[in-house]
């Protein structure tokens, strides 16, 4: 369900357009006579008395008739020669000015303490053109605004040049994402889009054409927003709050609130949602920053969708969708990369891009959520990882042009190749699930995208890939030593040993078994089951007797996104319930449940114990290594993700335990 910010803030910019478009219009029907502007307010040209005391003041303007004020109906008539002194000075005027005049104080005002200092109104600007201007803004030594809105509170200082370019077409932006040439996704946002649109797009065969929610000629600078010393600004919509802060060069920009562009950065075609930001020197182009991303510092984006809590620093990314919560905080490369799940990192010196087939960058390579892009890796394109999600391309890897639909699996460099290990990080890293689960958790800033980020890591399509994969090494084509894509589809361009195989076997069946029996639990839990009790499991999970479909990994396509699927857990989890654990004739149905729910404390615990052990590692090796590790690192024990993992192991003990000696109801 998408967030009423999405539909406000839509509806905030088109009434605001709308204001702007009956002002000009009103202005430019008469230049004299008293005109309604609403109920509360009236439009007049300026009394002499008026026009005399703007000129004491050094203002000028070469047709005084052009320049229109608005004020209180209930003051129309009232000469505000003293107040309109008071708050213009120094300042020429040109062709249509409309000068809105309100005799009331700033009454709340999240601006920097030194804005709130300075008095409001036009001081030494020298040319003020087209313009509709709030005289309780602060508009302070800029050279030339023109065709421009500016709203209350608002603040605009030691700027140069802001205007409208004609032949910008603010509100509405098509972005190219994958091949940079030869091809392309055109992918078409608007600024209050999500991902799931997005990804609509992105699957599609055709155009997904979106309609702008209002159109205007002009600058807008609303309530509170700021925007100072930048030499050049056109095309802008700063929504409040909003600010461009000492950047270089600004061109066709839509700002929602509290959103920022700073610090010599230089900016064209760009739209940021709430809190997102554009910093330290960076040069972003055709983009959508989502709510709570950021760029920079040093970030070179272009023709890119980066969506909610994405961090992009020092590196390119170009031609790109990369999805929430996504970093990339050191010098990297990423050209041509859709990854919609996100969720992944990075790492300096990848190069995740050789898109260039020596006749066009044409190529394009798909990621899986949570891919780990190891340093200085050499991704060469195309290369297939979306069915492959949590899977970490080791440090120094050249991956060669493949599809792989391993997940949680480790790519490493060898010296006849590169090596696959299906699972690994099931198996051997699950600290980095753990806390990878926690840190989404965590830093999940983007309030108004909430309803789709926070899915869980093991969840019906993550279970499902991993029942496929399983399914892959089960059954190769041939029994051999080394087993390539021939023997077992799904490894890509990788080889793999018989050890490494039975490995990724197990790892997957504990997996797919932990997941099952967690929905077990917590069904019994969800129905408030007695062990006592009538149970009737057996006729529940007769209801899923069919494989999981919910994925085809034999199947070159892209694999559901969370807030697609159709199939729930509890679905899946009943499919692997009678396939990984049948109810033999010989058992009861108290007895099954008896057992597979101590399977799932054993599980439970190996998890956890694995998830100790391999952060412990690092504590083992970093103490034989470096002087004084131990007083300078947390160690395992004292590890937040550790403990969580454990303290859920022990509940879960607990709980079952009371629940089979039937004192509770597994609450």
């Amino acid at each position: 369900m998408t967030h009423p910010d999405f539909l406000q803030s839509g509806n905030e910019r088109t009434t605001r357009i709308e204001t702007c478009q009956h002002l000009l219009s009103l202005a430019w029907s008469s230049s004299s006579e008293i005109q309604s502007v609403s109920e509360q307010q009236s439009m007049r040209g300026l009394f002499s008395d008026e026009i005399d005391a703007l000129q004491q003041q050094s203002c000028s303007c070469e047709d005084w008739s052009q320049v229109r004020l608005v004020t209180p109906t209930a003051t129309i008539n009232e000469s505000h020669a003293i107040g309109l002194s008071n708050v213009i000075q120094e300042t020429r005027f040109a062709d249509t000015a409309i000068l809105v005049f309100v005799d009331e104080e700033e009454d709340s005002t999240e601006n920097p303490t030194w804005i709130k200092k300075l008095p409001p109104g036009l001081h030494s600007n020298l040319l003020i053109s087209n313009s509709i201007i709030d005289l309780r803004a602060k508009v302070y030594r800029n050279t030339s605004i023109c065709n421009t809105y500016i709203g209350p509170f608002a603040t605009i200082i030691n700027c140069g040049t802001i205007d409208w370019s004609s032949n910008d077409h603010l509100g509405l932006m098509t972005i190219t994402v994958g091949a940079e040439r030869g091809g392309g996704r055109p992918i078409t946002v608007h600024p209050e889009v999500d991902m799931p649109h997005v990804v609509q797009q992105m699957k599609a065969s055709a155009l997904h054409k979106t309609h702008p929610s209002g159109m205007i000629h002009m600058n807008i600078v609303d309530q509170h927003a700021l925007v100072r010393d930048t030499p050049t600004l056109e095309s802008i919509y700063l929504h409040p709050h909003a600010s461009i802060q000492g950047a270089t060069s600004i061109s066709n920009a839509i700002l929602l609130p509290h959103s920022k562009i700073a610090s010599g950065s230089t900016v064209q075609n760009v739209m940021l949602q709430w809190n997102a930001c554009i910093v330290e020197h960076s040069s972003v182009s055709d983009t959508l920053l989502m709510e709570e991303a950021q760029a920079g510092p040093h970030s070179l984006v272009v023709s890119t969708i980066l969506g909610p809590d994405v961090h992009v620093s020092a590196g390119e990314v170009h031609a790109s969708i990369v999805g929430p919560n996504t970093n990339a905080h050191h010098q990297s490369l990423l050209i041509g990369c859709l990854w919609p799940l996100g969720r992944g990192n990075v790492g300096y010196g990848a190069n995740v891009g050789s898109n260039h087939t020596g006749r066009l960058p044409d190529q394009e390579c798909t990621a899986g959520e949570g891919v780990f892009w190891g340093l200085s890796t050499v991704i060469k394109f195309p290369v297939d990882l979306s069915s492959a999600p949590y899977t970490l391309v080791a440090a120094g890897t050249t991956l060669p042009p493949q599809r792989v639909t391993m997940p949680f699996s480790l790519i490493v460099a060898s010296g006849e190749g590169n090596d696959i290990l299906p699972g690994w990080l099931l198996r051997s890293s699950p600290y980095t699930l753990a806390r990878n689960e926690a840190k989404y958790a965590t830093r999940r800033k983007a309030q108004r995208h909430l309803d789709y980020t926070g899915w869980k890591i093991l969840r019906a399509e993550t279970a499902s890939l991993c029942w496929h994969a399983r399914q892959a090494l089960l059954s190769p084509a041939s029994s051999v030593s080394i087993y390539s894509e021939t023997e077992i589809p799904g490894l890509g361009a990788n080889r793999l040993s018989e050890r490494g195989r039975l490995a990724g076997v197990e790892a997957y069946t504990n997996c797919i078994q932990m997941f099952a029996l967690r929905g077990l639990w917590q069904f019994i839990v969800d129905n408030g089951l007695q062990r006592n009790g009538t149970i009737l499991l057996q006729s529940e999970l007769a209801s899923s007797i069919m494989p999981p479909e919910l994925v085809n990994t034999s199947n070159v396509e892209w694999p559901p996104c969370p807030w697609e699927t159709t199939v729930d857990d509890w679905t899946l989890q009943k499919f692997f319930l009678q396939t990984e654990f049948p109810l033999c004739d010989s058992s009861s149905e108290i007895e099954w449940l008896d057992s597979q729910l101590r399977a799932l404390i054993q599980l439970e615990q190996d998890y956890a114990h694995r998830v100790h052990q391999s952060k412990r590692r690092d504590d083992q090796r970093g103490v034989q290594i470096v002087p004084g590790y131990e007083q300078f690192h947390d160690r395992a024990e004292d590890d937040t993700a550790v403990a969580d993992v454990k303290a859920n192991a022990i509940l879960v003990e607990e709980a079952i335990l009371r629940w089979l000696n039937g004192k509770n109801n597994g609450e």
